[in-house]
């Protein structure tokens, strides 16, 4: 098991490649290379299930937290999809694989797609209760298997590459961290207690089906909102970021749902009913609603009570404050060096590609003195 000094650097890397792969356009809904992916997958080979929980806990936290995502939809579907398929690989390597003979490339493309599948299931459970929505499985489908035989890929090349020697260093910015954990941000109890508010309104839009009490619920939380200074840019920005799935809201109920009492027709074929619209004012009003509350929370908390936060609802992680301070320090000038670096990448074939990657991955952690293996 890695110490807690020793972690952070590895959730760093996941973090940095997670903020990084947003850069690219994704111009499928729900397909992405989930390169911080092979991390978690290197932390089971190396170290066990503990230590790649933690990877995947804090590196989907931490970067969301640089998104500006932080209790976003995007943020629910990685922090869900990821730790399924973490839990998952895990139990490939520790179990199936001694049967059944998976290799590395086998169990990254089995969490790819355990990740995908995930997130279908919670878009259905939290935001779409449309069984249409699974039409999308062919493409999350093929999309994992590809994305997992490249991650895959890497995490070969990175385990290959591994040194086996470490010389611990002392911890970084040691004051800075002690600074930012021990300082005790003005107004704190005022914000989370309007967060706190925000997430008990929260509750109605997704427990009751009464379309009145849902409307009104979403009302007062943009009424707090705005009253608290909120940003309209900043709201509209984070719904920009899940315009895919708001347009699927509000499309697949107006298409497929025909209960109800019919509104529009078409060569006596109902179109549009009565049903069907409350139905995607419903999953549209979920989706504002955390939006609202996720705009809320990146717009206002700082470093300091970003750190006090998570000190509270990470109870159970005693250094919880201290990796995140660590992060929150460290990824500036660490992004810039793993663009940097990535960036200089020259390679004839994807065996190349992937070697130098794995090469220039493994340098990055050996300098940053992250793993004794």
């Amino acid at each position: 098991m890695l110490t807690d000094k020793k972690i952070t650097n590895l959730i760093l890397l996941a973090s940095s490649l997670q903020v990084l792969e947003s850069y690219f356009p994704h111009p499928i809904p729900g397909v992405r290379l989930g390169l911080a992916n092979f991390v978690s997958l290197i932390t089971i080979i190396k170290f066990g299930i503990v230590d790649a929980v933690k990877v995947t806990i804090f590196r989907t936290i931490c970067s969301s937290v640089f998104l500006g995502s932080f209790l976003s939809v995007s943020f629910i579907l990685s922090f869900v999809s990821g730790l399924t398929s973490t839990v998952v690989m895990w139990i490939v390597y520790s179990t199936f694989n001694k049967i059944l003979k998976f290799s590395t490339l086998g169990i990254s493309v089995t969490g790819a797609v355990v990740h995908n599948l995930t997130q279908l299931v919670v878009i259905y459970l939290l935001f779409i209760r449309q069984q249409e929505i699974f039409y999308l499985t062919p493409i999350l489908l093929l999309s994992a298997i590809i994305a997992g035989i490249i991650t895959g890929s890497i995490s070969l090349s990175v385990l290959k590459e591994f040194s086996d020697k470490l010389s611990c260093k002392p911890n970084y910015c040691v004051e800075e961290i002690n600074v930012l954990i021990h300082n005790e941000p003005k107004m704190k109890r005022f914000k989370i207690l309007i967060l706190s508010i925000m997430l008990l309104l929260c509750i109605p839009i997704y427990v009751f089906h009464n379309l009145n009490i849902q409307v009104f619920s979403t009302i007062f939380l943009l009424l707090i909102y705005f009253l608290t200074s909120g940003s309209i840019m900043n709201l509209y920005n984070n719904l920009l970021r899940v315009k895919w799935l708001i347009f699927s809201s509000i499309f697949i109920p107006l298409i497929f749902s025909r209960s109800g009492e019919i509104i529009f027709t078409f060569n006596r074929i109902p179109l549009l009913t009565k049903n069907s619209i409350n139905i995607a004012i419903n999953y549209s009003l979920r989706i504002l609603a955390i939006t609202i509350i996720s705009s809320y929370f990146t717009q206002k908390f700082k470093k300091e009570e970003v750190i006090y936060v998570f000190n509270r609802l990470l109870f159970f992680h005693r250094d919880a404050g201290n990796i995140i301070a660590e992060i929150l320090l460290k990824f500036p000038n660490f992004m810039e060096r793993l663009k940097t670096e990535l960036s200089m990448i020259k390679c004839k074939s994807a065996k190349d590609l992937y070697n130098s990657i794995g090469t220039y991955i493994v340098k990055l952690i050996n300098e940053s003195d992250i793993v004794c293996l």
